[in-house]
């Protein structure tokens, strides 16, 4: 993990060439979807456009993170 410490701003990048944080990404990555997933089910079955925003939310997390693995 880099640290950016200009003084405007500091920004932490990943690097999925290490194994470590490449296994903190794919672990981000299943609970991301897994949030999907049960957000997403608990939206259609309460009709709760509140949960189906989350697991959109959460799935454009993971459509993030999917490039970086």
């Amino acid at each position: 993990m880099i640290a950016n410490n200009n003084n405007n701003e500091s920004e932490i990048q990943l690097d999925a060439s290490n194994a470590a944080e490449r296994r903190t990404l794919l672990w981000a990555l299943g609970i991301n979807f897994l949030q999907v997933i049960v957000a997403g089910l608990v939206g259609v079955i309460a009709d709760s456009t509140g949960f189906l925003g989350a697991a959109l939310d959460n799935l454009g997390d993971a459509v993030v993170y999917g490039p970086c693995v």
